[in-house]
């Protein structure tokens, strides 16, 4: 049966390296219905934010993840299901490292990625609903840990 899925790729900023990872659902004949990529802040732009969304059969989208886990490119790697767009948007968030941070422990409402760390700050994706990612983003307003953040769409 096929099911819709979102990859979440950290990837090298090189030339080449969203041919690559694209190639590999081309090469297999994994249509892609949705890709995006951003910036990471806090990684001197050495790293990107590829986002795929695409359908896929269970026994396909296993083969495609361990693909694209092995090009040189690709540092991280996340999958999500992609069944209810409304609860799959998407914040990055730079947030200074101090003792006053908020917890971040994926739940079923929200769900935290690290994609960063630094001794003054980390960057993680946060994905969920729009209103949990819009309340948990002011929670480190509200406290002062805050450096940035992007809305993503995907």
């Amino acid at each position: 049966m096929m099911s819709r899925w979102m990859y979440i790729i950290k990837a090298k900023n090189r030339p080449g390296a969203l041919a690559a990872i694209t190639a590999q659902f081309g090469h297999r004949g994994v249509s892609i219905d949705r890709v995006s990529t951003y910036e990471i802040p806090g990684t001197e732009q050495n790293f990107g934010l590829v986002v795929l969304i695409f359908k896929a059969e269970a026994v396909k989208k296993s083969h495609m993840s361990r693909l694209l886990s092995r090009l040189d490119a690709v540092t991280l790697m996340l999958e999500e299901p992609y069944e209810d767009e409304e609860r799959c948007k998407g914040v990055l968030l730079n947030l200074m490292m101090n003792e006053q941070s908020v917890s971040m422990e994926s739940n079923d409402k929200l769900r935290f990625h690290m994609l960063n760390c630094n001794n003054m700050d980390v960057t993680y994706l946060m994905i969920g609903s729009q209103e949990e990612l819009d309340k948990k983003t002011l929670e480190f307003s509200q406290r002062g840990t805050l450096n940035s953040r992007i809305k993503l769409s995907f």
